[in-house]
């Protein structure tokens, strides 16, 4: 009986040596890179698949009834849901949209205008209907209406007075970076921002330092200090503009830390005084003011599944045909406006029974994944240079035709597999063939083809395991 790698547990590399290609660091540069140089925010996985990725046929899998065929149920057991729990305990991402526990005006406020800052607001910011497609996809971990206040009130005979002039709350793990959403108006006053950690944390030299974000890039701003607090410095952002506007900090520690997060208005220093941006910017500003924020979000280090049900990846891309479930439309134009950065990784589910079901051209099929990698390469990335990662796998394909001798179509599954093949090498893409591991633990007696899927097509609560020991194995080899 030859060796398949289930004896050792699908983590080990013995799986990977076999049913693996190109898990190398040449094949993932950007990661590569990123481990050299410490790189620990700004971090985007995005998952692709179908209907097998958004995890149906997994573990207490109950859906009767979607709210979207672009989004998995919140508690998904599938092989998805288990990587992303594993990479955000592993790499403690935590991009959390965060408001003060306490004090504050919180209301809401429509947005400013068109958002430069792409990425980092809701469905809100775009009027489109991805609440209506991607659902929470789009709303957790970003900007919305929501806001908070911070300013001097008058007391007395118009003397100012400190209540609400400082908000101090506990930062919830470790951060390296606060990216912080303000609305800038002719209101606008100077904001003191900053995090004052415990003594046994160092600041390497020169940080804080603070960014203005847009379009996925940052934006070296070269800011006035505020002075040293208990912990680190301060950094002062400048919440005026002649018109209101929508803008995303980026203030960087150089490490990761923790402690109390610091926002206070600061002190005034006449109109021509220290500012963030260039003197001109503060004309005709009022004294006293308030500073508006839309909160403020840790790291921003993000994965989530983007799978599909019943979609090719033509029809990912907006092919012009309607999927199984929804009408033609570029679904991946739609959901790379709530992506922030370049993505860093795409780990990619190819959807071959959508291929096989529609018969898709062997020749259309390679075309549609050559641009969908371009298209995720080149999202935030105008010079096209390599930014992002990519991880191919298949699944099970249909088990009538795998394992009980069913005719096929024309183009055949293994046509796809070629395909992907062939795909993966020419751009020195990773590789996992899952479909081959299931075929030779079926064919060798070690598994009942009855416990690999949930009906026809879809795997079950076994296969999704041994999928996401797999991924997970492969994630924790090449990141």
């Amino acid at each position: 009986m030859r060796e398949t790698g289930l004896e050792d547990s699908l983590g080990g590399l013995s799986f990977l040596r076999r049913y693996g290609s190109r898990l190398t660091a040449a094949a993932f540069p950007v990661l590569a890179d990123n481990r050299r140089q410490r790189r620990t925010t700004c971090r985007e996985i995005v998952l692709f698949g179908d209907s097998h990725s958004w995890g149906q046929g997994s573990a207490d899998y109950d859906g009767h009834a979607h709210y979207s065929t672009h989004m998995s149920f919140p508690y998904s057991k599938g092989y998805y849901a288990r990587l992303e729990a594993h990479v955000k305990e592993r790499l403690a991402f935590n991009a959390e949209l965060r408001f003060p526990d306490g004090g504050g005006a919180l209301s809401e406020l429509g947005l400013a205008g068109p958002v430069s800052a792409t990425g980092f607001y809701g469905p809100a910011a775009y009027r489109d209907r991805a609440r209506e497609h991607l659902g929470y996809l789009a709303e957790r971990q970003a900007f919305g209406p929501a806001i908070w206040t911070i300013e001097r009130k008058s007391g007395v005979g118009g003397e100012t007075v400190s209540e609400e002039q400082e908000l101090r709350f506990p930062l919830r793990g470790h951060a390296s970076m606060l990216f912080v959403g303000v609305v800038a108006d002719p209101n606008g006053a100077m904001l003191e921002a900053g995090l004052e950690a415990p003594y046994y944390y160092a600041a390497p030299p020169g940080y804080p330092k603070l960014y203005l974000v847009e379009a996925g890039r940052l934006k070296a701003l070269d800011e006035p200090r505020a002075g040293d607090g208990d912990g680190f410095g301060t950094v002062l952002i400048d919440t005026y503009a002649p018109v209101a506007e929508e803008r995303v900090y980026g203030i960087d520690f150089g490490m990761r830390q923790t402690g109390e997060v610091v926002f206070r208005l600061a002190a005034e220093r006449g109109k021509n005084g220290p500012r963030a941006h260039e003197p001109s910017a503060t004309c005709g500003k009022s004294e006293g003011g308030r500073a508006i924020l839309r909160g403020f979000i840790p790291d921003l280090n993000r994965i989530r599944n983007f799978a599909m049900g019943g979609h090719t990846v033509g029809q990912w891309l907006g092919d012009g045909t309607a999927s199984f479930n929804d009408g033609p439309y570029d679904h991946v134009d739609e959901l790379l406006r709530y992506v922030a950065f370049t993505p860093t990784l795409a780990v990619i589910q190819a959807p071959v029974v959508n291929e096989y079901l529609r018969q898709t051209p062997i020749r259309d099929f390679e075309a549609a994944l050559e641009t969908l990698a371009l298209r995720l390469n080149r999202h935030l990335n105008p010079e096209g240079g390599r930014r992002t990662d990519m991880l191919m796998f298949t699944t099970l394909g249909d088990r009538s035709i795998a394992f009980e001798g069913a005719p096929s179509y024309a183009i055949a599954y293994e046509d796809y597999y070629e395909a992907i093949r062939r795909f993966c090498a020419r751009r020195s893409f990773g590789l996992i063939e899952f479909h081959r591991f299931f075929e030779d633990a079926v064919r060798d007696g070690l598994v009942d083809v009855e416990l690999l899927f949930d009906d026809a097509i879809h795997p079950g609560p076994f296969a999704n395991e041994m999928i996401a020991q797999g991924l997970i194995a492969a994630f924790d080899l090449v990141w």
